[in-house]
């Protein structure tokens, strides 16, 4: 199984630069998944580990210890599933899977083993002299996955491998592909936008932003634990308030916003009295009650309540001025009085960016 090291990993076009200094660690048999807004260089990094395009001088990119870059496509040991279906559609499924193996010297019985192989593991081989375009798009990117696999590669690269599938069909396919690659023992990273299939598939989260690695991180502490307000604001919906500390106890601090609310919430940093800070939220830890909390909770107005399936996303206008998202078990009629609070163990606190916080989290 391949690991994978890349230090100092650079490449303008022109006055962009895509990547910059870019430094990343993947293990054997590990699945990561690249998140990032649109232009953050997730693209560029996997093309750069392809040898689709080529880094700046100075880069350094080793697979199994053996820096790949000026080698050839075909020499650097990996397999592909683009976006788009890149079947051959004049082939059946069993020669479209047969067409890797049968470029590496392969007997006629070990290249049939491999491809039927490779398709079972999709739960295609009873499809196997069908044509593309006999099958749906789902089963069209299993197919694409398995001659990936038919490859015999240790490396499988994912880009966007399932955006164009419609959603039940997603889900489905990419709990199969991250299955198939532990079963193989496979090293993946996988490129996507969607942040709810790269938390639920990947063992690690490299998020991007304007060319750097932001933050790595696990899916669970990414989502529960991030290390800045960008993260918070870019995997999943947050909650900010800015404010300053007016006192600090002992693992907990009181926080003033706007219009002198003052809020107690938990602190174990090393933000200091008088400081200004952002307090972070998620939607689903902030809890809705119809009666006051003396020190913890802030009152507010019901603004708006819509359906979301497993809970009502519900819209409050405190008394600080701001808005707040919070999950809820039911619809709230509008106007509504009700009081808001944050669960201690999931509100985190930063310190006031420089620039300011739109400035932060800004995804541009």
């Amino acid at each position: 199984m391949p690991n994978i090291q890349i230090k100092n990993l650079s490449k303008t076009f022109g006055y962009i630069k895509a990547l910059r200094n870019v430094k990343l660690e993947i293990s054997d048999g590990e699945y990561v998944g690249i998140l990032g807004p649109s232009g953050c260089g997730k693209t560029t990094l996997i093309n750069c580990i392809t040898g689709i395009i080529e880094p700046d001088e100075g880069s350094e990119i080793r697979i199994d210890n053996k820096n790949v870059i000026g080698l050839p496509i075909e020499d650097r040991g990996f397999a592909m599933v683009f976006q788009s279906v890149t079947l051959f559609p004049h082939m059946t499924i069993q020669e479209n899977v047969e067409y890797p193996t049968r470029m590496m010297d392969k007997t006629e019985q070990e290249v049939q083993i491999q491809s039927d192989t490779a398709l079972k593991l999709v739960n295609l081989l009873a499809e196997k002299k069908l044509y593309p375009r006999e099958l749906s798009s789902g089963a069209q990117q299993a197919a694409a996955v398995a001659r990936a696999i038919a490859k015999e590669s240790k490396l499988l690269i994912l880009d966007e491998p399932i955006s164009a599938l419609d959603a039940k069909v997603r889900t489905e396919l990419r709990y199969q592909i991250r299955g198939l690659v532990k079963k193989l023992g496979l090293t993946a990273i996988h490129i996507t936008h969607d942040q709810q299939e790269c938390l639920s598939i990947s063992d690690r989260v490299v998020l991007m932003k304007n060319g750097n690695i932001h933050e790595i991180n696990t899916p669970n502490n990414l989502y529960q634990f991030p290390k800045s307000l960008f993260t918070l604001n870019f995997v999943g919906e947050t909650n900010f308030f800015e404010g300053y500390i007016l006192q600090k106890k002992e693992k907990s601090m009181v926080v003033r916003l706007r219009h002198n609310i003052r809020i107690l919430v938990p602190d174990e940093s090393s933000l200091k009295v008088g400081e200004s800070v952002v307090l972070a939220i998620r939607p689903e830890n902030v809890r809705i009650a119809s009666r006051e909390t003396k020190g913890t909770s802030i009152q507010g107005k019901v603004i708006e309540s819509r359906f979301a399936g497993s809970f009502y996303r519900i819209a409050i206008r405190l008394s600080t001025d701001d808005t707040v998202l919070a999950d809820y078990e039911g619809p709230l009629h509008l106007d509504k009085v009700v009081y808001v609070s944050f669960d201690p163990n999931r509100t985190q606190a930063f310190s006031i960016p420089k620039d300011g916080l739109m400035e932060e989290i800004s995804l541009e």
